[in-house]
């Protein structure tokens, strides 16, 4: 069980100096970080690689990776500051371990995620902080439905059914048993 106050902020990733602002209100706020969750992704354009505009790639990469990255930066000390126990959890894809042709973009961007997740939790291993990759699979989101029009919603997990995942990673399980740097 996670016991607590759960607070959130969304933020523009690609914007760093947003993620600074935030690092330093968090800062001045609570001294630190326990759970960072970086979910900000786009699903850009999709169709054969050859045919997408360079431009259109740099801004799916420009959120799904950059801004991933510029956000956990930033936080990083604040992370530090919580101690052994914090948890970075980034939201991944089936895409991002098996490619898949039409998705080139969104694709390459998850498998960026999945590598930056194995980076920093070989880094902070010895920190006790914990990062790790979640694909919640086929879900009920507004990206879903623009990448498969064709799918009735209601067929499919809905965005609460994947809470257990958030909440096993963020579990005295997970810790106990030094969950980082995996994808699940």
């Amino acid at each position: 069980p996670v016991a607590g106050r759960l607070r959130w902020r969304s933020l523009d990733a690609r914007d760093s100096e947003a993620s600074v602002a935030l690092a330093r209100e968090i800062q001045e706020q609570r001294g630190a970080l326990d759970v960072l969750v970086n979910n900000a992704a786009i699903l850009g354009p999709t169709g054969p690689l050859d045919s997408i505009d360079p431009s259109q790639v740099s801004a799916v990469w420009d959120i799904n990776i950059h801004g991933l990255y510029l956000t956990t930066a930033a936080m990083l000390p604040l992370l530090r500051a919580a101690g052994a126990g914090a948890c970075v959890i980034n939201l991944s894809s089936g895409v991002g371990r098996q490619g898949r042709a039409g998705w080139g973009p969104y694709a390459a961007s998850k498998f960026a995620v999945e590598g930056l997740t194995q980076c920093w939790a070989d880094e902070l291993a010895a920190e006790g902080i914990a990062v790790n990759a979640l694909n919640p699979g086929a879900t009920a989101t507004t990206m879903r439905a623009a990448a498969k029009p064709e799918e009735d919603p209601a067929t499919i997990p809905q965005p609460e059914d994947v809470v257990p995942a958030f909440l096993y990673l963020l579990s005295r399980e997970a810790r106990e048993q030094e969950v980082s740097g995996t994808s699940i």
